[in-house]
């Protein structure tokens, strides 16, 4: 469900109604997507973009557009564009421009001109862009105060937060993060001490500042190389996990993790022997539940492993 994503705190004492699908539901209801297929056509012509809320899982949603499953709400958050390339845009303008010089006899064209034309030219070159959707799913615990964004891109979580709170007013988030991610991980790779049921997968990467320059290098976490170059002064900037009841492959949930705690590559097996006598619904809503439950796990594997990390005093006795 979710291949990249950040996890935001929510303080969820500052309004009530945070806790409730009410508020959600309103929300996204309020705010549906027009998708460009079912805009007139006169007024698609003209516009490059259109967002809002559709179904977050349609195989479960029925006729509602978010899903909720006990303290968890999904919402999906859906951006259309139109994209005209470059090197077609471009032609067309030239062509706009040529018109326009023969039709007024002129020899140059004024600024303000150039821009009409550049406008139009996108106007009309819009009517046979190419579209792009872009999905992204927002999952809230409305119990435990966190919700996760299913993009990897900082920017775009950003923004979407920042529809949110244009919507619905006071908005009170702030993404998970800590100054200490790389010591942390680069204590764990030196030692070979790590909490209890978290493993660390194969490979780590190696990063240090020289200029100004950041410099990065893959490395298998059990290679001598690794602690060579933490000795001069290298730290571990990513790592590979797995979390849960390790000796059991449908009790495990791995992930990368980078030092600004941007997840991805998350993966878990699913015992299909356990819903087989199930119905098609109820099946992927206990896979829903799974899915859930792992990002319960990673929440509070980041929030008490490595944002309230403590430091042992033995270390400096």
């Amino acid at each position: 469900m979710l291949s990249s994503f950040y996890i935001y705190k929510l303080d969820l004492s500052s309004n009530e109604l945070l806790k409730s699908t009410v508020l959600w539901d309103n929300l996204a209801n309020k705010n549906q997507i027009t998708p460009f297929s079912d805009l007139p056509t006169d007024l698609a012509k003209g516009i490059d973009k259109v967002q809002g809320f559709c179904a977050a899982i349609p195989k479960l949603n029925g006729k509602q557009l978010n899903y909720h499953s006990g303290e968890y709400t999904f919402l999906n958050y859906c951006i259309e564009e139109k994209k005209v390339k470059p090197a077609v845009l471009k032609r067309a303008i030239l062509r706009m421009e040529q018109k326009a010089l023969k039709e007024l006899g002129l020899e140059f064209l004024s600024k303000e001109r150039k821009k009409e034309i550049k406008e139009l030219a996108k106007i009309s070159e819009l009517k046979r862009a190419v579209e792009d959707r872009v999905e992204t799913l927002i999952v809230i615990n409305k119990k435990d105060g966190w919700f996760a964004i299913g993009n990897g891109s900082e920017t775009s979580c950003e923004n979407i937060l920042s529809t949110i709170r244009t919507i619905i007013g006071s908005f009170p988030v702030v993404r998970l993060s800590s100054p200490a991610v790389s010591t942390i991980f680069t204590d764990w790779v030196k030692s070979g001490t790590i909490p209890e049921n978290i493993q660390i997968n194969e490979s780590c990467t190696l990063a240090y500042d020289v200029s100004s320059t950041v410099y990065k290098k893959q490395c298998v976490v059990s290679d001598d190389e690794v602690l060579k170059n933490i000795e001069q002064g290298k730290e571990v900037t990513s790592l590979p996990f797995t979390i849960g009841q390790l000796d059991s492959e449908f009790s495990r949930v791995s992930f990368s993790l980078n030092v600004n705690l941007k997840f991805s590559g998350l993966k878990y097996k699913v015992n299909k022997d356990d819903f087989n006598d199930k119905e098609y619904k109820d099946r992927i809503s206990a896979e829903v539940f799974l899915f859930c439950a792992y990002l319960s796990d990673i929440f509070d594997f980041v929030q008490n492993k490595i944002i309230n990390f403590e430091v042992s005093l033995d270390e400096f006795s």
